[in-house]
This record gives C-alpha cells, sequence and structure tokens, in this order.
C-alpha cells in the first residue's frame, strides 16, 4: 500500500481493531465516521502489532501517543482520534461515503503526475537528510514541470491569474 502509487483513502465506520487499524496506518488520508472505536488490544491478547505498525504509528502520531496507545491497549473514539492527527476528518456516519468522493475528486483535480511523485517522495524522504531531500524534490519539480501536463497546468494557471 505504501509503494501505490495512487493515494488510498480510508473510511473508518464501527469497530477498527488491532491489525485493522494496523493495516489502516498505511492509507494516505483516513476519515472516520462518528461512530467509530479504535483500539491496538494485541499486547493484552499475548501478540504482537504487524503491517509496519511500530513505525508507522509513530509517525503519525507522535512517539508518545504511539506508545499509550500499543503499550495500554485503551480503546479511542473518532474524536480522540482527530486530536491526535490519527484521522484527517470526521463526519457521521450517513456522510462517510460523500466525504470519501469529496477528498477523492478534489485530489483528482490535481496534477496526477504531482500527487504521484509526492507520495513516492512523502514515503522514501522519511528516512534521508535534507541534502537527499532537496535533491529529490529537485528532480521531482524537473519531472512535473517538463511533462505535458505540467506545461498544460502552468498555462492555464497563468492564463486565469
Amino acid at each position: 500500500m505504501l509503494a501505490h502509487p495512487g493515494v488510498i483513502i480510508a473510511g473508518l465506520h464501527g469497530w477498527v481493531i488491532g491489525g485493522g487499524l494496523e493495516m489502516l496506518l498505511s492509507c494516505d488520508l483516513r476519515i472516520a465516521a462518528t461512530d467509530t472505536r479504535i483500539m491496538l488490544p494485541e499486547l493484552k491478547v499475548g501478540l504482537f502489532f504487524s503491517n509496519g505498525s511500530t513505525k508507522l504509528l509513530q509517525i503519525i502520531v507522535g512517539q508518545g501517543r504511539a506508545k499509550e496507545l500499543m503499550f495500554l491497549g485503551k480503546e479511542i473514539n473518532a474524536e480522540q482520534a482527530f486530536n491526535i492527527g490519527l484521522v484527517a476528518e470526521i463526519c457521521k456516519p450517513e456522510g462517510l461515503n460523500r466525504i470519501l468522493k469529496r477528498i477523492a475528486n478534489t485530489i483528482l483535480q490535481n496534477s496526477h503526475i504531482g500527487v504521484r511523485i509526492a507520495k513516492k517522495l512523502l514515503n522514501e524522504n522519511l528516512d534521508k537528510d535534507m541534502e537527499g531531500v532537496l535533491d529529490s524534490e529537485m528532480l521531482a519539480l524537473m519531472e512535473t514541470g517538463q511533462s505535458k501536463e505540467g506545461k498544460r497546468r502552468i498555462g492555464q494557471f497563468l492564463k486565469n491569474h
């Protein structure tokens, strides 16, 4: 999922427990319905975490919150998940599909090349030093700016402004 070139948007609704949450950590955006309940009970039941969650969770919510969620295995609701940055937005359960479609359509309006490269670099640049990040971004800027799509979009922007 991390290597997939498209943006993966997850809609959370009801219980999201253990491996279900671990899988969602690889999604690019997470939107939760107000009835969402999240829990990582692995340590309580004698199991361990998977899907890279010991890295991904602390990247998303910070090390302190990740430790709290993993060590305590406590349940959190959608509002708490939003407050710690685990989900990007909260909505009523009946509006979840509408919100997911709105977000997907907003992303589809962006440069497809740019979105693909942004996702790739957001994932890759976590482990690079600043010089490596700047090098990656310069190559991406050249690729997007020289693409047919990039030239068309720049022309449209200049025409409209």
